[in-house]
């Protein structure tokens, strides 16, 4: 009889994922393209808040150069809300972002988003394959606009 090789608990895997997607906002929030691009397969689906859809890593490096060059952009706050298995391989992060343009000290509610992360273990490294930026304007429930803003300021406050 063929014993099966034990199989590691799914939540053990949450961090090395967590990590992945800290890692892509703390590169935009420092500016660098390179190391944000690093965090997504080469084939990736990457939609940002204004709509524009990137398909490649490397697509998606030079427009966020490219953003860097041009401005300064308003850094993330986070807050992952789960993290789901949709195999042992594969899995999704859904998280609330803010973003504090520079020299504010508070999260910008215009500018708050739901993001759907879905991440593909290739070896021990896990990436990004697609990510989904959806601007969280509420508009059946604006109530949940403000308690999200001041959800993402006690964060951003507690981090600071």
């Amino acid at each position: 009889m063929m014993m099966s090789a034990p199989t590691r608990p799914l939540f053990l895997e949450e961090r090395p994922i967590r990590e992945t997607y800290e890692k892509l906002l703390n590169s935009w929030n420092r500016g660098n393209a390179a190391s944000l691009a690093s965090c997504c397969a080469e084939e990736c689906t990457f939609i940002g808040f204004d709509g524009t859809q990137y398909f490649f890593r490397k697509e998606l490096e030079q427009a966020v150069e490219k953003i860097f060059k041009e401005t300064t952009p308003a850094k993330y706050v986070h807050k992952i809300r789960e993290i789901n298995f949709i195999t042992p391989d594969v899995a999704q992060i859904l998280a609330i972002v803010g973003m504090v343009k520079n020299g504010d000290q508070e999260v910008n509610p215009s500018l708050n988003a739901l993001q759907l992360a879905t991440l593909r273990k290739k070896g021990k490294d896990w990436r990004i394959i697609s990510l989904q930026n959806t601007h969280a304007r509420f508009d059946q429930k604006p109530e949940l606009v403000e308690e999200m803003t001041n959800e993402l300021n006690d964060l951003l406050r507690r981090n600071a």
